[in-house]
């Protein structure tokens, strides 16, 4: 996968970059009009931080849809408010995957393996170890409320049964 990056210098890009790299070629461009200057260059993405300058972000994006470039455009945005992305998203600057920032690799993995296809190592730690350190944790109030949901369907079950036991008799007594 190529990936042409705007280095705005913010710690967005930063992130990502960091990220990134490791599963994906980086082209870096200083400015955004670059980009248009590497014709021959083949890009799967270009990523660029809305935050750090939405007009020149949005000019150049308008310039991208009038010239026909193919590239997918990833806008990063912290500053984005749901409405105010869906507006961005329908007007002639829309790009075509939004994320909001920070990232970790775990999102970038989520989004780009389908994507993409392609596979990512995570650092995230597996399931029986994110639940054993989540037990590890859980107070005296929260081990006190999980042994008292045990006990209520503990006599929950018990009622049934009796509950069970009782109609069966009611049904015997009525039979004819």
């Amino acid at each position: 996968m190529k990936i042409a990056v705007w280095n705005s210098e913010s710690d967005s890009i930063e992130n990502f970059m960091d990220t990134a790299e490791s599963f994906s070629e980086l082209v870096i461009f200083d400015a955004l009009d670059d980009f248009l200057e590497e014709e021959e260059e083949d890009f799967d993405l270009l990523v660029v931080d809305y935050d750090s300058d939405k007009k020149a972000v949005d000019k150049f994006i308008k310039t991208l849809r009038k010239e026909e470039v193919e590239t997918k455009v990833l806008l990063l945005s912290n500053i984005l408010t749901p409405k105010q992305l869906v507006k961005h998203q329908s007007s002639k600057s829309g790009a075509d995957i939004y994320l909001r920032t920070p990232l970790t690799k775990d999102l970038l993995q989520s989004i780009f393996e389908p994507f993409f296809d392609i596979k990512i190592e995570s650092e995230s730690k597996s399931k029986d170890e994110v639940s054993d350190v989540h037990q590890a944790k859980l107070s005296k109030h929260d081990q006190t409320m999980q042994t008292r949901i045990l006990q209520d369907h503990s006599v929950d079950s018990e009622i049934s049964q009796e509950a069970k036991e009782l109609s069966d008799v009611i049904e015997e007594k009525f039979k004819v």
